[in-house]
């Protein structure tokens, strides 16, 4: 399937994917429907993410949309991260088929709950459903 020159751009940076010598917060969700899984690792030292991870397989999309979030996120303050949104995500993405919408959401769920995690005082969690997949 041709998922657009974006896909390929991102996916082939893909640098994100080393483990992090701490981990402050992380999340990790499954796709119930098409079974691509994802985690996310996050560091964070004074309330600034100064390290972001992720580990994951499925189709291309899903890789590329973990990897804009990293590339967005990384040095950011916890209180800065409103602008990453599926939108902006998408748009780094053209000519993405609508099909592979759920690439993107699976990949911004999860970093929400693994930021979400740090703010609740969590280190981590999996779960195999996630809410807006199903």
């Amino acid at each position: 399937m041709n998922y657009g020159s974006g896909v390929e751009k991102w996916v082939s940076k893909a640098h994100a994917r080393k483990e992090l010598d701490r981990v402050d917060g992380c999340f990790e969700g499954v796709n119930p429907v098409c079974g691509d899984s994802l985690r996310f690792e996050v560091k964070i030292t004074e309330g600034r993410i100064t390290g972001l991870r992720w580990k994951g397989y499925g189709c291309p999309p899903t890789l590329a949309a973990a990897e804009i979030i990293t590339t967005l996120a990384e040095e950011k303050k916890i209180t800065e991260l409103s602008d990453i949104t599926f939108e902006r995500i998408f748009s780094e993405l053209p000519n993405l088929p609508e099909t592979s919408r759920h690439a993107v959401e699976l990949a911004l769920e999860v970093f929400q709950k693994a930021i979400g995690n740090i703010l609740e005082g969590r280190h981590c969690a999996v779960t195999k459903n996630l809410g807006k997949l199903q």
